[in-house]
């Protein structure tokens, strides 16, 4: 079968055949479902894409290597657009001559072999990579490869916020929310009134957290892709930092995400590259970190949050299947699994899953 589109740009939409449209998406792994190692045939795609179609998506995030062609052969029959990827993840030897050879290698290889392939709408070039100057000539030389190959496809990279300032921020915002809030213990109202002293403000001040993607390679790439995991990672951290109760950080979480403004520098498109939480499948707990109704509540309040955000024009969450991730020794919970996944490795679906799907069919229009 042959199929014909073109994909592109202007200003802050995604264009698909001229047309704007929404990228919906889930991101995945490599990974089949219920069967150990590595996913490599047409029918192990099949049935981890038809499992993501079945979320009303029309975009899936390959992330973070080049998996098998027949991931694309597959997207092909089912009509799913794909983000393809090469390994440039975190930090590296940005300065190795080498490093770039086998990068520069890697994506060429990459986009030979599935360049015919309708399906691919975005080569991606690294994830969560940290700013410095020399990452930038590197991954501009990349770019500039990607580019050389194949111009008819948009460019991106996952990207990180979070620098001190922006993180101080969010504190203050949920410091501001706290000392107001009478779910709040008089203490930590103490505390967290102290917070606001400090950065010179008074307790009415308004509450608001804004982010600004504005990392340089943002010029660099056609897509905004952006990383970030309001409701899962901040609250232990933030909980240390200030001497108050997890719990109560992460309920003032929940009410402050709807309300966060998402921009970038640049005007282009965004794209939420990731967000999610953990969840073991069958923990059944309201409001208790691993559990099904904990993922269930972040996916709510994110997608509240990305309904108010028109730059946001795509969105590929944190992630369609738990899969085996070796630092992720948790026992009973997690048991050397990332359990982000709206089903598990057996093919559970968790409560989020329908609050997904749902909201494509019903809440976001193209």
């Amino acid at each position: 079968s042959i199929g014909f589109r073109t994909i592109e740009t202007e200003g802050t939409k995604i264009l698909l055949n001229g047309m704007p449209i929404k990228l919906k998406g889930i991101s995945m792994h490599s990974e089949p479902i219920g069967i150990p190692g590595p996913a490599f045939s047409s029918d192990h795609f099949r049935e981890l894409l038809e499992t993501a179609k079945s979320l009303n998506t029309n975009f899936v995030r390959a992330a973070h290597y080049p998996y098998s062609r027949q991931l694309a052969k597959v997207a092909d029959s089912l009509g799913l657009m794909l983000w393809e990827e090469i390994p440039i993840y975190w930090n590296i030897d940005w300065n190795n001559p080498e490093t770039l050879d086998i990068a520069l290698d890697q994506v060429k290889r990459l986009i030979q072999r599935d360049w015919n392939r309708g399906s691919v709408v975005v080569w991606s070039v690294a994830n969560e990579t940290p700013f410095s100057s020399s990452r930038m000539n590197f991954l501009e030389e990349v770019i500039s490869k990607v580019r050389a190959l194949d111009s008819s496809r948009l460019t991106t990279a996952a990207l990180l916020s979070g620098d001190r300032g922006e993180l101080q921020e969010l504190i203050l915002a949920l410091s501001l929310l706290g000392v107001n809030s009478p779910e709040v213990s008089d203490k930590e109202k103490v505390i967290f009134k102290s917070f606001i002293d400090q950065a010179g403000l008074d307790l009415t001040t308004k509450v608001q957290f804004k982010v600004e993607v504005n990392d340089p390679l943002g010029e660099l790439v056609d897509l905004i892709s952006y990383n970030e995991y309001f409701g899962w990672y901040y609250s232990l951290v933030f909980a240390d930092q200030l001497k108050v109760k997890e719990s109560t950080l992460r309920k003032l979480m929940f009410e402050l995400i709807p309300t966060i403004e998402i921009t970038s520098a640049f005007d282009k498109p965004i794209h939420i590259s990731e967000f999610g939480a953990g969840a073991k499948f069958g923990l059944r707990n309201e409001g208790k970190i691993w559990s099904e109704e904990y993922q269930e509540q972040v996916y709510k309040t994110q997608l509240k949050m990305i309904l108010k955000n028109p730059q946001i024009q795509g969105m590929t969450p944190w992630i369609l299947k738990d899969f085996r991730a070796m630092l992720r020794p948790l026992a009973g919970i997690q048991e050397f699994y990332n359990r982000k996944g709206l089903i598990d490795e057996e093919g559970n679906k968790k409560l989020a899953f329908n609050v997904l799907k749902d909201f494509y069919a019903e809440e976001w229009d193209e």
